[in-house]
């Protein structure tokens, strides 16, 4: 008898443990509100699949179901949606999980090599148009919910793939996106972190330098040089263009630096030899009151300096109190500094500021010129800003020049300055081949 009950004990014990065994299994591979397959199964089924097709699913504003109608009916609705995705799939090969508290993944479990998009889509579309009528009632209630969903179809990294969909259909407004190279921004974030470091080195290291672009006159002599950035790469020695990290340094915030070892650099030029510089100023240069006091000081204590500064203002979008930009101008034409307005005719000019400001010239961009000899809204344009700011005494300067029938085109429209690859690429020495520096 004693035996026995040792034998019914251990069955018993052994029965105990098997069952608490599954129970632990199915709270490790299930989600305990709606029943699916839970986050942890999801991924380690992933871990089996080399290049899955997944379907990430999100109920749109979620929190506001919540909000309105509380904690329990919108249990009520995951437990309503996830039965109902079960039922829609059942027939299928997809697999269904819970991942989070109002996100769901779907996969695919056929093994197929064969790969088809158009399927795919159509039976996204169906489900799509299925859920248009899938209504919960509940406690009185008629609670329809919308769906975004993020795809990846064969693709490694396949999670992180239809994540990335997913917040692009949200970004878009779309219902669904499948996931594909060009919606894909790491790359891009990868390259910002790059240039960011680059160019945090460069800083360190004295490898920000400043070149020189001629400009000349209609005779092609060249008459003042307009400062340019550029950074000089650490193993090659090249020079790198602006186009590869001024709008990174510009976000970073690293662009103020740049900008005020480039400016120093110069003035010192500008300060021991008889050229004419042009020096670009942003908004953030324009506010940088340590920077312009120091700029200041150097006018005060080098007599006629200031009639060989141009300042370079481009008018953007970015300033939002011209009154600021106003102040800095009268502060330093007590000096001589001439001032241009950059970039004019790329998309933010406005006229009524250039009759506020008055400058002494008007780079029209290089937009408007590259391609004057074929757009006629260009030559158009180009005529008319020509026109406007000689009736106000203002100088033309064109940039982008890059050829005689430019240049030719220009001429014939009386453009007074240019400035291009045409003439010259910024050169880091001041050339002075056709020389009459200062004479305009």
């Amino acid at each position: 008898t004693t035996q026995k009950q040792n034998n019914d004990y251990q069955l018993n014990l052994e029965g105990e443990v098997k069952s608490q065994t599954q129970e632990l299994e199915r709270k490790l591979h299930f989600d305990e509100l709606t029943g699916l397959y839970n986050r942890y199964s999801f991924f380690e089924d992933m871990k089996n699949v080399d290049a899955p097709t997944i379907f990430i699913i999100d109920i749109n504003k979620f929190k506001t179901i919540n909000d309105i109608y509380g904690l329990e009916i919108g249990s009520i609705v995951l437990k309503e949606f996830s039965a109902f995705l079960l039922s829609y799939t059942s027939k299928s090969t997809y697999k269904v999980y819970r991942i989070s508290a109002d996100e769901f993944a779907v996969r695919d479990n056929a093994m197929s090599n064969q790969i088809s998009f158009n399927s795919y889509k159509k039976s996204l579309h169906d489900f799509l148009q299925t859920m248009k009528d899938f209504v919960i009632e509940v406690d009185e209630h008629s609670i329809s919910i919308e769906l975004t969903v993020g795809i990846s179809i064969a693709q490694k990294h396949a999670y992180e793939c239809a994540q990335i969909a997913l917040e692009y259909a949200k970004t878009n407004q779309l219902s669904y996106e499948i996931y594909s190279s060009s919606i894909d921004t790491r790359s891009d974030s990868q390259q910002a972190m790059l240039w960011k470091e680059k160019t945090k080195s460069a800083i360190n290291d004295n490898r920000v330098i400043p070149v020189y672009q001629p400009i000349v006159d209609r005779n092609g002599l060249t008459i003042k040089h307009e400062t340019l950035m550029r950074l000089k790469d650490k193993e090659t020695q090249k020079l790198i263009s602006p186009f590869y990290f001024l709008d990174i340094a510009i976000k970073t915030g690293l662009y103020n630096t740049l900008s005020s070892l480039i400016i120093s650099e110069s003035l010192h030029v500008l300060n021991t030899s008889s050229h004419t510089l042009s020096f670009n100023f942003t908004y953030g240069d324009i506010k940088n009151e340590d920077f312009l006091s120091q700029l200041e000081s150097l006018f005060q204590t080098s007599p006629n300096l200031g009639n060989r500064a141009i300042f370079e203002i481009t008018e953007t979008e970015n300033i939002t109190d011209y009154s600021i930009v106003k102040k800095f101008i009268q502060r330093f034409r007590v000096y001589g500094v001439r001032i241009a307005i950059d970039d004019f005719g790329s998309g933010f000019s406005n006229f009524e500021y250039i009759l506020e400001v008055e400058p002494d010239y008007l780079k029209i961009d290089g937009s408007l010129i590259k391609n004057i000899d074929t757009d006629k809204k260009a030559y158009i344009l180009v005529k008319a800003i020509v026109a406007f700011s000689h009736e106000l005494g203002i100088r033309v300067i064109a940039e982008y020049v890059h050829s005689k029938i430019i240049f030719d085109i220009l001429k014939k429209l009386d453009v007074d300055e240019f400035q291009g690859f045409y003439f010259s690429e910024p050169l880091q020495t001041i050339e002075h081949t056709n020389y009459k520096e200062g004479k305009n």
